[in-house]
């Protein structure tokens, strides 16, 4: 067998051994991901089941605020929260199933004293439109406020005043799970800003 008929065999060979690889996604390395709690063999599908709670908070930034010592600037308040309980099951190659155990999104007591009213509520589930894709779970909430007002800082951890003004937002959450290393990729927005998503104990 002549050099060039082996070496022709051999790019054959590694060509048909890539077609065969099945690509698996992972979080962008720039993404904050967690890694969930291993709850035993999956019972509603293949692989093994994992589960993990996360929450972000919903800030209105920019709150006019006048301190104590008369100074005045802007702030941002926390008037608000969502969490996600989500549980999956992963065979290593692909996400088997997800689902949102339990969810919410509610007003913080600084919420509270703002007049701040959740308006709507939603839950999602997109299973992976590839194979080794990501299974993505999300929730979604819109809030109001129909007055403008000035309320103490005390339920902000500022020493003055908070002026709130009328307002209709929404705030999201999503979770992406992905099918390497139980990891899942958590993020969230509010009024038409990035929120950070964190552990929920």
């Amino acid at each position: 067998m002549s050099r060039v008929t082996r070496n022709m065999i051999r790019s054959l060979f590694a060509a048909g051994c890539a077609a065969g690889l099945v690509a698996v996604a992972a979080p962008p390395a720039s993404a904050a991901t967690y890694t969930g709690y291993l709850q035993g063999t999956c019972a509603q599908a293949s692989g093994s089941a994992y589960r993990l709670q996360m929450k972000i908070p919903v800030n209105e930034l920019n709150v006019p605020v006048v301190y104590t010592n008369g100074s005045t600037g802007t702030v941002s308040a926390t008037t608000a929260f969502m969490t996600m309980n989500v549980e999956w099951c992963s065979n290593g190659s692909s996400v088997t199933y997800a689902k949102i155990v339990s969810s919410n999104a509610d007003r913080t007591s600084g919420g509270v004293s703002t007049n701040l009213e959740r308006k709507s509520y939603t839950k999602s589930g997109t299973p992976p439109t590839a194979v080794g894709g990501p299974y993505t779970l999300g929730t979604a909430a819109t809030w109001g406020r129909n007055f403008s007002g000035t309320v103490s800082g005390q339920p902000f951890g500022v020493g003055g005043s908070l002026t709130f003004t009328p307002a209709n937002f929404t705030s999201t959450m999503t979770v992406k799970v992905y099918p390497t290393d139980a990891r899942v990729e958590c993020t969230g927005t509010a009024v038409g800003h990035p929120e950070f998503c964190s552990l929920n104990y």
